[in-house]
Parts: C-alpha cells; sequence; structure tokens
C-alpha cells in the first residue's frame, strides 16, 4: 500500500505572458511538478490564446483584459482582489508563484515563495524564468559548442551544457566555445566599464 502524499494546489500567476514565453514558463512549472510531485499548479492568466494549458490538460482560470485590465490598473481593480479572493477559497491553494511580466504584488520585505513544501528566495523564480529565455537565445545563436564544451569539461551525460555554463560556468572561467574565452572577454567588459568613485 502507497503512504498517502499530501499535494498542495498552488496558484502560478502568468499575467503579462504570451505565445513562447508562456509556453516556456508553463514548461517549467511543469518540470517542476514533474520533479518535485507534491503540488498541483492552477494557472492564472490573462492571455487570450490557451493553448499552452489546453496542450497538455492543465487547469486554468482566465482574466480577460478587457474586464479586469493590465497592470497597475488590473492591480487596484476590486473586481480582480475580489475573484482572486473567490478563487483562493475554491482551489485553497496552499502558495502562490507569481511569475507575470506585472507582478500582481510585488514580494514584502524578507518574504519567501514556495514550490511546494520547499521554501524559495523571492528573486529564485524570476531566476529560471531568465536562465530557460538565456538557454534558448544562446542555442539560437549557434555560437556554444555544447558536444566540446561538455567534452572539454567532462560534464555527466544527462548534464545541460549551456544551463551549466549560465549557472556555473562563466563564473568559474569555463569558455563555451574553443575561440571564445571568458576570462578575456570578462576582463574587455570591465576596462569599457565606467569607473565608479
Amino acid at each position: 500500500m502507497m503512504a498517502d502524499m499530501h499535494v498542495a494546489t498552488m496558484a502560478v500567476l502568468v499575467f503579462g505572458l504570451q505565445r513562447e514565453r508562456l509556453d516556456r514558463v508553463v514548461d517549467m512549472v511543469c518540470a517542476m511538478q514533474g520533479r518535485k510531485r507534491d503540488f498541483k499548479p492552477v494557472f492564472l492568466t490573462d492571455a487570450a490564446e490557451q493553448g499552452a494549458f489546453t496542450r497538455t490538460n492543465l487547469t486554468f482560470e482566465y482574466f480577460p483584459s478587457s474586464a479586469f485590465g493590465t497592470g497597475a490598473r488590473r492591480r487596484a481593480s476590486a473586481s480582480f482582489r475580489s475573484r482572486m479572493s473567490l478563487l483562493e477559497r475554491k482551489w485553497g491553494w496552499a502558495a502562490t508563484m507569481d511569475l507575470s511580466l506585472d507582478p500582481v504584488r510585488p514580494p514584502r520585505e524578507g518574504e519567501r515563495e514556495h514550490v511546494g513544501n520547499v521554501a524559495l528566495p523571492p528573486d529564485r523564480l524570476s531566476d529560471e524564468v531568465w536562465i530557460a529565455d538565456a538557454i534558448e537565445t544562446i542555442r539560437r545563436s549557434g555560437l556554444f559548442d555544447e558536444a566540446w564544451y561538455a567534452s572539454r569539461y567532462g560534464l555527466a551525460p544527462d548534464v545541460d551544457p549551456v544551463r551549466h555554463y549560465l549557472t556555473e560556468g562563466a563564473s568559474a572561467g569555463l569558455n563555451p566555445h574553443p575561440l571564445f574565452h571568458t576570462t578575456y572577454y570578462a576582463r574587455q567588459l570591465m576596462k569599457l566599464s565606467p569607473q565608479r568613485t
């Protein structure tokens, strides 16, 4: 008999995200959920195109911009706050992950977001979104030699070379290509940056 496992419901706010960016963020949250399996995401969106949710049968609540506005207008809207309160009671979410382009409420000093039962610093989730965007940009550029990098630095087969470079390699001075030297590039940037007094 399997142990009874509690799965918390999490509100995932993705206001202002459209098309490819929305797809990437949804895929990232689903990958986190697949690894942890201790939360179920309920996406809150203003995207008119909802294929990111319907293609994988994800739960979402739609907030049309025509009814709730965008940005500061949406945040100040009594009808928006009322609907958020209603949805919180409906879903009983244990945590909120705000990945919106225009966050509903900026995090308070020292506040932590939760993914399942794990508390994360407020900037951790936005870092994940940035990393996902950066990985895609680097891959499209064709300037990163993934096979060379993995071989040169002895990465395990399950390690993504581009992610490794972004999160560890660049700061350690590793090179993304045999013709690009990270430390030389960093020194040149330092020479070009304005001197602070």
